[in-house]
């Protein structure tokens, strides 16, 4: 024992016989020497002298087996790509990345998915000429498929490259390898194909008359791939109001992928339909082709009612006019009525020997009119009124990123009047808002959002409807997005 020992352990050592004492000893000097070995920093490029092998005569030595290369890193499908100046740094490093991306995102049933891309690499001759395989796997309700091989495409002298796909039915997701490189990815989302079918396009309907119930059109149609129960919506744009749809109609999808909505105009003029289906699952919502009709103002026979204008601008005055049929010099009165009130006399006139009569007003919101005599009254007249929408000239491009900021008024609506910049999605289904606002002192509006990406987004201004107004529509725009502009990288000094 050492002289550190604790004394009770120095007392019982000493009670030991004495061979025990030497081999307690012994174990305690090789215990120190192993722990002193490890502890013991190795040498500097120490290395174990090969052992020596006795050959017989004529016999060589045996090759010694080269060492296994490394097996790449198994790709992980689920992770998002890596691109911009990740990639450059990586190619400055003499690695390759691979990028790709779908000409279109959303898809109706039954088109194909074209697809691009690139390989960057740290040299023009390795991006040249390169392999590259495309998965797919598509999710539908019931679940997503597993990534399946589906096709391959060579990267020309710049190394992009293009792969179109086979007509889709279903969400799905596209991965492209190419060895050296990460993997990239790209979604399409697909949504049903609807038809539409009515009155044929181009006639003449007829609004609903005094008993609400005439002239109701029936709208039927497919959905392919058909999903029972999704919602179908009727949707009418009046030509006037610049890609401002309302849903008039709802319905759904029967057994066999069939719908049917039936609907009556109120409002007369040129008029827009079209029918969207918002399907189940993660399909993305489509529309129909547009019809387009005339719609006529249903009347009365013996006391008729026209405008010459619907819908009117603010501050402008409109005519309304008719013909009591068989009752010359016949007094007939003009009653108007604003949304929730009762109507009320303005004006009388007399008609002239052949029973015509006309009324010049100008209406200061949307108003609904009829005519009347002692014997008959006329069918109702709704006249839409909107705010003239004033845009300031918008920039042609901004960065992604970046804030777009633009002003207008809509003089002379009320202070306080809801504003919606809006951008339109792909395929003609409408518009969706991306920035709100309100309308200040001298009906001046100034709306901002940042939009992400690059390419031309269709942009518009629109002025919420009321009671007051049927709401107002700037013409469509377009902004060009940019990428956004970056440092150049340097290569990272050799180590």
């Amino acid at each position: 024992m050492t002289r550190s020992a604790p004394l009770f352990a120095r007392k019982a050592a000493a009670t030991l016989p004495r061979d025990r004492r030497l081999r307690i000893a012994a174990s305690l000097i090789t215990t120190a020497g192993l722990a002193a070995a490890v502890l013991a920093p190795a040498p500097a490029f120490a290395q174990r002298p090969p052992a020596t092998t006795v050959l017989a005569e004529g016999q060589t030595p045996a090759s010694t087996p080269a060492s296994e290369p490394a097996q790449p890193t198994p790709l992980d499908e689920s992770a998002p790509p890596r691109g911009g100046e990740h990639a450059r740094r990586l190619a400055v490093g003499g690695h390759c990345q691979l990028s790709l991306v779908a000409g279109s995102p959303l898809l109706t049933s039954g088109e194909p998915a074209t697809l691009s891309g690139t390989l960057v690499c740290g040299d023009a001759a390795s991006e040249a000429g390169v392999p590259v395989t495309i998965f797919q796997r598509t999710r539908e309700p019931g679940g997503a498929s597993a990534l399946s091989e589906v096709g391959t495409a060579t990267t020309a002298a710049d190394g992009t490259f293009q792969f179109t796909s086979a007509a889709l039915a279903a969400n799905s997701v596209f991965v492209v390898r190419a060895a050296l490189a990460h993997q990239a990815r790209a979604a399409v989302k697909v949504g049903p194909l609807v038809t539409i079918g009515g009155p044929p396009a181009g006639a003449t309907l007829f609004t609903r008359g005094n008993a609400g119930g005439h002239n109701r059109l029936t709208f039927t149609g497919t959905v392919t791939p058909h999903q029972e129960g999704a919602t179908v919506a009727l949707q009418r744009e009046y030509v006037t109001s610049r890609e401002q749809w309302h849903t008039v109609k709802i319905g759904h999808v029967d057994a066999q992928g069939l719908y049917s909505l039936t609907h009556t105009f109120r409002m007369p003029g040129p008029v827009n339909v079209r029918v969207v289906v918002h399907p189940l699952g993660f399909s993305r919502t489509t529309a129909s082709e547009v019809l387009s009709y005339t719609v006529a103002q249903t009347q009365n026979p013996r006391l008729t009612i026209e405008t010459s204008a619907d819908p009117v601008t603010a501050g402008t005055a409109i005519t309304i006019s008719g013909i009591a049929a068989g009752a010359p010099g016949t007094s007939v009165a003009l009653l108007a009525r604003t949304p929730g009130q009762p109507y009320t006399v303005l004006a009388h006139v007399a008609a002239n020997a052949g029973g015509a009569y006309s009324f010049t007003v100008t209406p200061t919101q949307s108003t609904f009119y009829m005519a009347a005599t002692a014997a008959t009254v006329s069918s109702q007249l709704e006249e839409g009124l909107r705010y003239p929408l004033e845009l300031a000239p918008p920039p042609s491009s901004v960065a992604s990123g970046t804030p777009l900021t633009l002003t207008g008024t809509a003089i002379p609506a009320p202070e306080g009047e809801l504003v919606v910049l809006e951008q339109q999605y792909p395929f003609g289904i409408g518009f969706h808002p991306v920035a709100e606002g309100a309308l200040g002192i001298g009906s001046a509006f100034s709306l901002t959002a940042t939009l992400n990406g690059v390419g031309v987004r269709v942009m518009r201004v629109r002025l919420h409807a009321d009671a007051q107004s049927i709401g107002s529509t700037s013409a469509p725009f377009t902004v060009l997005l940019t990428p956004k502009t970056a440092a150049p990288i340097e290569p990272a000094p050799p180590a």
